[in-house]
């Protein structure tokens, strides 16, 4: 916990001073920051800001399949509360804990979560809204920003309402690295387009 509170203490110096927030390509799918060698593997999660009406409901969900989610905060939940989540590399099944101090842990259930690339989520009046923008449906900006706090801790700050502030709801996780997502670039598209025209 003292590592998470250190990076939280880093996360809001560097949003005000020197923040680094990471590119749309590298902040959308993440993955477990420990997973080599290991069976089961964790992050940590969190709430640390909640200026939304307290019904947002937060998650991961599967990088290569969205509509498989795993629940994280349900709505019913107070800034400071924690997450830990467990993933076991070999049944594929993760397990959720919580805790209102970071100390006492209590287990909240298990769930599929098929593979270990998985994105955020955040559902608030009707409206889910992605770490993946290109699953927001056109919705004409990123809802999410992510600063870098220490090597593998990151602030996930949301904007549901475009205001550009990114404080609607505010986690720190723990514990994970992102994965860059490769775009096609316009030359290459290009390139691609002539080369089936028999250019």
């Amino acid at each position: 916990m003292n590592k998470l509170l250190a990076g939280f203490t880093g996360l809001m110096m560097s949003m005000s001073v020197h923040a680094t927030p990471i590119m749309d390509t590298g902040d959308e799918l993440w993955t477990f920051n420990d997973i080599a060698g290991t069976v089961t593997n964790s992050i940590l999660i969190e709430l640390t800001a909640l200026a939304l009406p307290n019904t947002a409901k937060f998650g991961i969900y599967d990088g290569n399949a969205p509509a498989t989610k795993a629940e994280i905060f349900d709505g019913g939940n107070l800034v400071a509360e924690y997450a830990r989540i467990e993933w076991d590399a070999d049944t594929h099944v993760m397990e959720l804990f919580k805790s209102v101090n970071g100390l006492t842990w209590t287990s909240i259930g298990n769930s599929i979560v098929p593979e270990v690339l998985f994105g955020f989520y955040l559902e608030e009046g009707g409206t889910t809204f992605y770490s993946q923008n290109s699953l927001n449906g056109g919705l004409g900006y990123d809802p999410l920003t992510v600063v870098q706090s220490t090597a593998d801790s990151y602030g996930l700050l949301w904007d549901t309402d475009n205001d550009g502030a990114y404080d609607n709801f505010v986690a720190l996780a723990d514990d994970i690295i992102p994965v860059p997502v490769h775009e096609p670039q316009p030359l290459a598209l290009l390139a691609l387009g002539l080369g089936l025209l028999g250019m």
